[in-house]
């Protein structure tokens, strides 16, 4: 082990608990493959953790929890970037309206998702749509929620796209 000291920054934003959606890209250390997780905050029973709480969750060595450390064989070896946008803040009590709306909005990301980065070669999607829109849900197909899930895939394809320095 090295005796290097190491850090990372945690966002304001990260703490808050929001009903959220997050795409997490994980690219190796070498540039050349990079896998996309998408999900989301607030789904449970027992109300709505803040996406930092997520992110730790995603490498912890419970299966249940460890998506993203499960998908990928040799983790340590990838570098990981979150982006997430919030939706509904959290009022302390379950909302089964807002986790409706999350889980629509999920599907519309995650089918978005396969949509805008499925053609790159070099890209492996670790989560993809498998269902279809519920139409009781057409209702969170709002302008405004839209809009934020189009951003935070313009986000992500920017950061992809920038050169590797």
């Amino acid at each position: 082990m090295k005796d290097n000291i190491y850090s990372f920054i945690v966002e304001p934003e990260a703490l808050k608990r929001y009903y959220s959606l997050y795409v997490v890209v994980a690219t190796s250390s070498n540039r050349k493959k990079i896998k996309i997780y998408s999900g989301k905050t607030g789904d449970n029973r027992e109300g709505c953790n803040p996406v930092i709480s997520r992110c730790g969750n995603h490498f912890s060595y419970n299966k249940i929890h460890s998506q993203v450390r499960n998908k990928i064989f040799n983790h340590e070896n990838f570098f990981f970037k979150y982006f997430f946008t919030h939706f509904d803040k959290y009022s302390n009590y379950i909302d089964r309206h807002k986790i409706d709306k999350i889980n629509e909005l999920e599907r519309i990301l995650l089918k978005k998702i396969e949509t805008e980065f499925s053609s790159y070669n070099f890209i492996e999607l670790l989560n993809t749509f498998k269902g279809k829109y519920q139409k009781k849900f057409n209702n969170f197909h709002t302008k405004k929620s839209l809009k934020k899930i189009d951003k935070l895939i313009n986000t992500v394809k920017e950061y992809i796209n920038e050169p590797y320095t």
